[in-house]
């Protein structure tokens, strides 16, 4: 069964390839700040959220989403992202609103909040505990009559699955984002028709690809025209982030069918490549990510000059860069780098195995 971006489903890293040995938190996890409410609920009356202090809660979800932008996926990030949640569980549950308004508010942000735990606990490669931060998520989207918002999570829900090689799974959920953005903003048609064709790609499906491939294009062209543009898709914000997109699932394709996968690989490469130079970018966590996938694909179909400046090129990144899932691909990296019978004639190869193997001793 296919895994993650290639033929194989990844195993999870070694405790020297993740910056620490991560316990991520879920949604049952009692925070200090979730004592400090049980105690200030004890001696005074339940506390009471206003609307400045949603608005403040509100304004940190974009904080917390930069952060995972950089970082990528960690015990400390999730954590924080969690304290958000138990604090808005404080008031919904323990306390009091000033309106329905502000409620209604509180339990979007909850819905945010989740899907951005998710994502991040996915990225340390945490799959139950993502899981039940969707869970959460979804049933907050529904609680607010968010389709919208419920689209995004089931698209994300979509991509985990791929990634544990429950291919199935993966495409029920794309479907149904799909069918939950049908009347939503077309940015947020766009991306679940992207999660679509990777799901597509990972069953090996190339007219589906395609076919999903184009629709997300075209949404996104109509995109440009739209006004309210969704807050959690702000990433999404540039044709480039759709061909990353379709790149990466080129690159899953080209594991899993018999077609030219020369081909699929070279389209892969033209679409990546923009993504992964070693120039300052805003997301270092998905530069790292995308370039590592890409120069796997490489080394796998023989080119191993082509691999090693990807790589190159993209451990400019690993400085900030704190993502189990990344780090795994890495390894994944140095292996077929070491199992390479030309690989270990070449001086460059060697070089890049070193800095690989120096990285990782330098992550734990």
């Amino acid at each position: 069964m296919a895994g993650a971006d290639g033929a194989a489903p990844l195993s999870r890293a070694g405790s020297g390839w993740i910056t620490r040995k991560y316990t991520v938190v879920d949604t049952t996890f009692v925070s200090s700040l979730d004592g400090m409410w049980r105690r200030e609920v004890e001696r005074r009356s339940p506390p009471l959220a206003t609307s400045d202090i949603t608005t403040v809660l509100e304004s940190m979800i974009g904080q917390l989403r930069l952060l995972d932008d950089l970082e990528g996926g960690s015990a400390a990030g999730v954590g924080m992202v969690n304290e958000q949640i138990q604090t808005i569980a404080a008031y919904l549950t323990g306390g009091r609103t000033t309106s329905p308004a502000v409620r209604q508010r509180l339990i979007l942000a909850n819905a945010q909040f989740n899907q951005l735990a998710g994502w991040m606990a996915f990225d340390a490669e945490r799959h139950q505990t993502a899981q039940r931060y969707y869970r959460a998520g979804l049933s907050a989207a529904r609680d607010t009559d968010h389709p919208e918002l419920s689209a995004h999570i089931l698209s994300c829900m979509s991509y985990q699955a791929v990634h544990c090689g429950k291919l199935g799974e993966a495409t029920e959920l794309a479907d149904a984002a799909v069918s939950a953005a049908k009347d939503a903003h077309p940015l947020m048609k766009s991306l679940s028709t992207a999660r679509l064709a990777h799901a597509r790609a990972a069953l090996g499906d190339e007219p589906g690809f395609r076919y999903a491939t184009a629709e997300t294009m075209a949404l996104f062209s109509q995109a440009a025209s739209a006004s309210d543009r969704p807050d959690y898709l702000y990433w999404f914000d540039s044709p480039s982030n759709v061909h990353t997109m379709a790149g990466h699932s080129a690159l899953l394709l080209a594991g899993n069918t018999a077609a030219d996968v020369k081909s699929l690989l070279a389209e892969a490469d033209e679409l990546l490549t923009p993504v992964t130079p070693s120039n300052v970018t805003s997301r270092p966590r998905d530069a790292l990510f995308h370039a590592a996938w890409l120069a796997r694909a490489h080394v796998r179909h023989g080119d191993l000059q082509r691999a090693v400046s990807i790589a190159d090129t993209a451990l400019h990144h690993r400085g900030s860069v704190r993502s189990p899932r990344t780090f795994t691909v890495l390894k994944g990296l140095e292996q077929d780098l070491t199992t390479h019978r030309e690989g270990r004639a070449s001086s460059e190869v060697r070089e890049l195995r070193r800095r690989l193997r120096e990285l990782r001793g330098s992550s734990r």
